[in-house]
Formats: structure tokens, C-alpha cells, sequence
């Protein structure tokens, strides 16, 4: 009887999405790192691979902008060679973030490549995001008074709801 063992390795996983912009015709595949689910709190890895060459002396004229839900905006800073563009940029929480590539050339056509990402793992939230329960405690103030006002009125009735029971 033969016994075959298999290995079967893993790489990291990059994921690639191709984003477009259908007014300029722009595209570009964004890589994103780590295995295209970032966590809230560390360093995620944003690779945008244009399909036009650029100058590394233009690169000033594109803008990376992370939007959050409550529509805070982030201009983050880039680097580039001639023909990506990255990012590092670190989530501060969960939540789904809106990044924009834009390009700002003022003599040639512009582009606005946006990209949706939720971020699920990682850091949950700030204290100023949460739910707000102060209608909590005074209702549990009042089931707790309520309640200490039943258990000492059945205490001082103890006898005369003796004399009504069925189980004399």
C-alpha cells in the first residue's frame, strides 16, 4: 500500500479588483495587501496599476483621498514609478471606507478611480461612534425599586395572603 503525502503551500494572497472611471475611461487594478482584508489598527497596502504610463515627476499631480462613513476625508500620501501607484494608509476602525485616486492634470485629461472597501477586522470603534443607552439606567433604577416595593409588600401581607391560599 502506497502512501502519498501532499504539500500544498499557501502564498499571500493579493486580491485584484479593476476599477474604472466610464467619463475619462481611466482604469486601473487595485492589489491590496493583506489578502485584501485589512485590519482596523495595522498597515494596509494599496498598489493602484494604471493602464497609462505616468512620470515619476507627476506624481504630484494625483491624490489619494480614504472617506469614512461619517464622511471624514483623508488625503493620503503616495509614491509611484511609471506605472503604479501605492498607498499605505492604517484604518483607525472597522467600518466600509470610500478610497478615490484622482488625477489633477491641468493640461490633460483628469480621472476619478473610486474604490469601496468595508474593513471587519481590527479595532471596533471609538467610544463617540457607539450606541448611546442612557434611557438604561433609570429604567433599571425603577424595575429595581419596583421590585424592593413588591417584595416588602408581600412580606408585610404574608399572613393575610396565608389566609387566602389554597395550599393551607
Amino acid at each position: 500500500m502506497a502512501v502519498g503525502f501532499v504539500f500544498i503551500a499557501t502564498p499571500t494572497a493579493f486580491a485584484h479588483v479593476l476599477v474604472t472611471d466610464s467619463a475619462s475611461k481611466s482604469s486601473a487594478i487595485v492589489h491590496i495587501t493583506p489578502d485584501d482584508d485589512p485590519e482596523a489598527g495595522k498597515p494596509a497596502e494599496f498598489y493602484y496599476e494604471l493602464k497609462t504610463k505616468i512620470s515619476s515627476t507627476t506624481f504630484s499631480e494625483y491624490r489619494v483621498h480614504v472617506t469614512d462613513e461619517a464622511g471624514n476625508s483623508t488625503t493620503v500620501p503616495i509614491t509611484s514609478d511609471a506605472t503604479s501607484i501605492s498607498i499605505s494608509y492604517v484604518f483607525p476602525t472597522q467600518g466600509l471606507y470610500k478610497l478615490e485616486l484622482k488625477s489633477i492634470h491641468p493640461w490633460k485629461t483628469s480621472f476619478d478611480l473610486s474604490y469601496s472597501i468595508r474593513v471587519s477586522r481590527g479595532i471596533v470603534g471609538s467610544a463617540s461612534s457607539a450606541q448611546n443607552y442612557t434611557w438604561a439606567q433609570p429604567v433599571l433604577i425603577a424595575i429595581g425599586v419596583l421590585t424592593l416595593l413588591l417584595a416588602i409588600t408581600f412580606v408585610n401581607n404574608r399572613e393575610l395572603i396565608a389566609e387566602h391560599s389554597r395550599f393551607k
